[in-house]
């Protein structure tokens, strides 16, 4: 009988070492594994845009702040890119359309949209 419960302890044990290193939840299921937080509106800026415009800032790209663009010209700027080549179009592939528009409004809190 001892034996047993001693088999029991270690496999429970064994469980509960592969849930702490991480092992366990992939074991587990989806549900017990942690999703990532979503991104914030200033975060997708950030990774799609904050390299030219840091905080909607001069830097390789013009300054965005207060320039109070329309929505249709923001995005049309933002999927085609300029005329003259110097801002290159970003596509869905690096901006999907749900992050695009969730970072329209944090153009609105710099007053690069209007």
């Amino acid at each position: 009988m001892k034996n047993s419960r001693g088999r029991w302890w270690l496999c429970f044990a064994a469980l509960g070492a592969l849930i702490f290193t991480g092992v366990g939840t992939a074991l587990l299921g989806p549900a017990a594994q942690a999703q990532p937080a979503p991104e914030t509106p200033a975060q997708i800026f950030t990774r799609a845009c904050g390299r030219c415009h840091p905080n909607g800032d001069e830097d390789v790209g013009p300054s965005i702040k207060n320039k109070r663009l329309t929505k249709a010209r923001i995005t049309q700027l933002i999927r085609r890119g300029t005329s003259n080549g110097r801002m290159k179009a970003i596509t869905p592939a690096k901006l999907s359309n749900p992050d695009l528009t969730k970072m329209l409004g944090f153009l609105r809190t710099i007053r690069a949209m209007r």
